[in-house]
């Protein structure tokens, strides 16, 4: 019940739709109700008179009374489209707008596959639900009511001789149901980890193909999916078992009516016509209840979806703006780390860390893998937050600035670029959509990557593909360098952006990097430390520590780990750093 309460909040805006069609269904269910009516005047007051002036006008009023029915659900079923619509348009961009500002933290617990079936296989469900459920399940419901009050109007000693197995079946709806909608859940379950598992192997087909373990793969998933089925089986037989209640009820209460109503026309105290519309009453009120007994499946499900997408809207970020955060209008790009430590889990990762980037500076951090240099750069824009200590820029704490504006100043190009699906244009765009095409292939020119692009079928509108599929990393990599010169950050981070590249490649990037080092407080992870010798100050970090530092000159000249690198790479060897 809480769960629908929170739910209310996207029903709100449409109150006055929901009452139109609230309404709409009112009309026919009266309608409904009357249609018994008709046939115990026919019977016993047409049939048995040969009043057929009567015959006419009754059968003519039913057919307008019906044809003003037929054109209110016309209307009804419309509306009731564009309104779901409209609803799960709302909770849609809602979802996606709060998974784009949960941390990296929550991306690092949770398979991707899984969180697009969250805002695609469960909002489906809910749509079924709200489509085909629960207006349904409405009109069913008010259709129940209508004929209970006309019965007991009409009889009410032969209403309770027929509404004794009532209870009965109430119990036996409610109890399936609930049943039903714990299998729904864990259905909806194996359908997010069956998305996980075919999303990564698709994502890493090209090493799934090389390893030749397709075999391994499609055993995972045919695992997920039997897992799957035998909970489809499952709900299947819950649905059996409700609907065969539904079906024993109902006859029974059948031949309680033949019974209890025969007795009372044989006596006198009931006519033929009353028996006849008291049937067709009752088939009203069964039906109706037999199908909500079948829909019941749906809207269980839509529950159990709805439960899963607000557990993702319960999820919160612990990366967010406090409160009084500032915006930095102009920054001159000063880093200062003040006693900083952080830890991932139980691991400690970075311990007392203390240093200062003065503006304009190029710092190369070097280290084994897993000293910590790439956490070490992600706390500056906030991706996680320090445990202890405090982050600057130009003396104010990242902390008390809007990470909005904190974001804005800073540029990262990572060893694999991300990015988009769409054209090179699009990607370029992505960086700054106010750009003209003249800084467009400035940018690009300047990134050394303008040559290449005009050489694409269809030069800068030239389809890409997923991850930017249809280019190699030297040509990714490029584009990553258009988008940072377009974005034109203070802070420029660099994360091994040239560790993977072939040496033709990487001399273009060097070129281009020259460039976009000006003016520029950087921070550059090296992997061939051939691309750092002239970098303002070298930092080696071990294990969460800062171990050394200086210029190249410097640190070449002592017994430390950073000339056992320099060796090891000079002796044509890779140590992973």
């Amino acid at each position: 019940m809480e769960l629908l309460k929170r739910f209310t909040y996207y029903l709100r805006p449409y109150w006055g739709s929901i009452l139109l069609i609230s309404a709409m269904m009112i009309f026919s269910a009266i309608v409904t109700t009357l249609i018994p009516q008709v046939i115990r005047i026919v019977i016993d007051d047409v049939v048995s008179t040969g009043n057929w002036q009567l015959l006419n006008l009754v059968i003519g009023v039913t057919v307008v009374v019906m044809a003003v029915r037929a054109g209110f659900n016309w209307y009804r079923i419309r509306l009731n489209f564009k309104v779901s619509q409209d609803i799960l348009f709302d909770l849609s961009k809602d979802l996606t707008a709060h998974l784009y500002n949960l941390s990296l933290r929550y991306y690092e617990r949770n398979i991707t596959g899984r969180i697009l079936a969250r805002v695609i296989s469960d909002v489906n469900s809910l749509q079924q639900m709200i489509v085909m459920g629960s207006s349904q399940l409405v009109e069913q419901t008010i259709t129940i009511f209508a004929v209970l009050v006309v019965i007991f109007m009409m009889n009410w000693q032969l209403s309770l001789a027929t509404l004794i197995l009532f209870p009965i079946m109430v119990f036996l709806v409610a109890t399936i149901s609930w049943q039903m909608r714990l299998v729904s859940k864990e259905y909806q379950v194996k359908i997010g980890e069956m998305a996980g598992i075919l999303q990564e192997a698709l994502s890493g087909i090209k090493m799934v193909q090389a390893f030749n373990r397709q075999g391994l793969e499609l055993t995972k998933f045919a695992g997920k999916a039997g897992e799957k089925k035998d909970l489809g089986i499952v709900r299947g037989n819950q649905v059996a078992k409700l609907e065969t209640s539904v079906d024993i009820t109902t006859n029974l209460s059948t031949l309680i009516i033949l019974w209890y109503g025969g007795n009372q026309v044989m006596a006198g105290t009931l006519s033929v016509g009353q028996l006849a519309s008291f049937l067709v009453y009752m088939q009203l009120l069964f039906r109706p209840i037999v199908r909500m007994s079948m829909l019941n499946n749906v809207v269980q499900s839509g529950i159990a979806s709805l439960e899963r997408i607000y557990e993702v809207f319960d999820q919160q970020s612990d990366i967010v703006d406090l409160p009084g955060a500032i915006d930095l209008e102009k920054i001159e790009g000063q880093i200062a780390f003040h006693h900083v430590s952080f830890s991932h889990g139980n691991e400690q990762v970075l311990n007392d860390i203390s240093f200062t980037v003065n503006p304009g500076e190029i710092i190369a951090l070097v280290g084994p893998s897993g000293a910590g240099k790439t956490t070490l750069v992600n706390l500056i824009p906030r991706f996680y937050d320090i445990c202890t200590g405090v982050i600057t820029i130009d003396g104010v704490d990242i902390k008390q600035v809007k990470l909005a504006s904190l974001r804005q100043h800073m540029g990262m190009v990572i060893q694999e670029p991300i990015l988009f699906s769409g054209t090179v244009r699009n990607n370029l765009l992505y960086a700054r959509d106010d750009l003209t095409e003249e800084e467009m292939i400035q940018a690009a020119k300047a990134a050394n990557a303008h040559d290449f692009i005009i050489q694409l079928p269809q030069g800068y509108h030239t389809e890409i593909g997923e991850k930017g599929v249809k280019l190699s990393v030297g040509q990714k990599q490029r584009i990553a360098l258009a988008m940072a010169i377009l974005k034109n950050p203070k802070i420029l981070i660099l994360d091994e952006a040239t560790s993977s590249l072939d040496s033709e490649s990487e001399q273009l990037i060097q070129q281009a990097l020259e460039q976009l080092y000006q003016n520029r407080t950087t921070l550059v992870i090296a992997h061939r430390l051939s691309t750092i010798v002239n970098a303002d100050r070298i930092m080696v970090i071990d294990q969460g520590r800062i171990v050394a530092q200086g210029k190249h000159d410097e640190l070449i000249r002592e017994e430390g780990l950073y000339r056992k690198f320099y060796e090891a790479q000079f002796n044509g060897q890779d140590n992973g750093h």
